[in-house]
C-alpha cells in the first residue's frame, strides 16, 4: 500500500504542482474534496463492489480502499509542498538543458524527501493501526492484521485477561512504527534550505 501511494503521490504532486496542466485546479478541487470523505462513509460501497469483483477476503481487498482513501489528504500535501518549491530551481535546470524527468528526479525528489517521509509516516500508520477495514473486508483468521489480532487474543481470554501476553503483543505492534521514526527522524527536522536550495 505504502509503495503503491508513493508512486502516485510524487507523480501527481509534480504534475499537478510543476507542469500544471490544463483543468489541473479542478482536479486539486477534487482532491480536496476528497477530504470528507471517510471511510466509514464508504464501508458498504466498498464491501459490495469488492464481493462483486470476488474480492473479499483476499489482501487486495485491503490494498485498494487504503491506496484510494489514503489519496486525497497525502497528495494535498504533497501538492502544497511542490508548488512552494522555488521556480528558478526548476527553469536553471531547464536553461541547462535538464528534461521533465531530469527536473522531476534531480529537483523534485531531493528537495521533497522531507515532505515525502512525514506522508509515508502517515499513511503507513493509518494502514498499521486500522481495525475496522481488516474486520470488515477478510475473513481468514491468517490473514488478519496485528489490530485484530489484539482484540481477537483479548477476547479469546475472557475475564481473566492476561497482561503479560497482551502486553507483548501490543509491544510487537508498536515496534515497526517506532523503527520507522527513529529511521526518518532526520528528515523531519530539515527544511528546504537545507535539503537541496545549497547543492
Amino acid at each position: 500500500t505504502l509503495a503503491v501511494q508513493l508512486i502516485v503521490i510524487i507523480l501527481a504532486s509534480f504534475a499537478l504542482g510543476k507542469l500544471r496542466p490544463w483543468g489541473s485546479g479542478f482536479i486539486e478541487i477534487l482532491f480536496l474534496s476528497g477530504l470528507f470523505i471517510t471511510s466509514e462513509m464508504l464501508t458498504i460501497p466498498n464491501f459490495t463492489t469488492l464481493k462483486a469483483w470476488g474480492l473479499n477476503g483476499t489482501r487486495l481487498a485491503l490494498l485498494l480502499p487504503y491506496v484510494t482513501l489514503g489519496l486525497p489528504t497525502a497528495t494535498f500535501i504533497m501538492i502544497n509542498y511542490v508548488k512552494g518549491l522555488p521556480k528558478e530551481l526548476d527553469e536553471a535546470a531547464r536553461l541547462d538543458g535538464c528534461s521533465y524527468f531530469g527536473v522531476f528526479w534531480r529537483i523534485l525528489l531531493p528537495n521533497s524527501k522531507t515532505v515525502m517521509f512525514v506522508v509515508a509516516l502517515f499513511c503507513f500508520v493509518g494502514c498499521w493501526n486500522d481495525f475496522f477495514g481488516p474486520l470488515i473486508y477478510l475473513n481468514d483468521m491468517e490473514k488478519y492484521t496485528l489490530a485484530v489480532g489484539l482484540v481477537m487474543l483479548k477476547a479469546s481470554q475472557g475475564a481473566t485477561l492476561d497482561m503479560g501476553p497482551m502486553m507483548a503483543a501490543a509491544l510487537i505492534a508498536v515496534i515497526p512504527t517506532f523503527i520507522l521514526y527513529l529511521t526518518c527522524q532526520k528528515y523531519f527536522v530539515q527544511g528546504i534550505t537545507s535539503s537541496g536550495i545549497k547543492g
